[in-house]
């Protein structure tokens, strides 16, 4: 019997792993001379040509539950514990674990849609960024709580700022809070003709 070198373990951790080798009859003709017969030829006990193997223990990520959604209402963000146990639970370093395998850490969450909250905006810049020709004009964008001191505006997406006492009152919140696909624009193009 002829027995090649066995390959490498198909598995890089835990007991369910195996290795190959090749194994054939071979019969030599002369002493230099050596041909590949039939199995059935060699008399000896057929060496194994796949056997089981353990390289070493498996190492896995572990997490914990995920946090509270860092917003109450619209988009924000959530977080949670990822850390590397080997095969009795216990923390080891991370590069002990397969990178490429590591759960997220942090994940987008949403809570559905913000209740009394809306774009407001401020009135258009009286002046046009160009003294001549096309330019742009600006406008300020914010989410907010809707106040007694507000008055809708007259589209549907969009409330105008009013300027008075009350305006300190405003409750200014994070964008994600209000629907972005509803956002008033900040920029509108104007023509100035000297």
């Amino acid at each position: 019997w002829i027995t090649g070198p066995w390959s490498e373990c198909s598995e890089v951790c835990g007991p369910d792993g195996y290795q190959t080798r090749t194994v054939h009859c071979q019969q030599r003709v002369s002493p230099t001379l050596t041909m590949r017969v039939a199995e059935g030829a060699c008399l000896d006990k057929q060496p194994e040509a796949r056997k089981m193997c353990f390289s070493k223990p498996c190492h896995r990520w572990e997490t914990t539950a995920w946090s509270q959604c860092s917003a109450q209402c619209g988009n924000g963000i959530r977080s949670r514990k990822v850390t590397c146990v080997n095969a009795m639970g216990d923390k080891i370093e991370s590069n002990s674990c397969d990178q490429t395998e590591k759960p997220l850490e942090i994940s987008a969450c949403n809570m559905g849609p913000c209740e009394g909250v809306d774009w407001f905006t401020s009135e258009w810049s009286n002046e046009c960024s160009q003294t001549c020709g096309s330019g742009y004009q600006s406008r300020h964008v914010i989410c907010g709580g809707l106040k007694n001191h507000l008055r809708r505006g007259s589209s549907e997406t969009e409330t105008n700022l009013v300027e008075d006492d009350g305006l300190d009152d405003t409750t200014v919140v994070n964008d994600y809070a209000c629907d972005s696909s509803k956002k008033p624009t900040e920029e509108r193009e104007c023509f100035t003709e000297k």
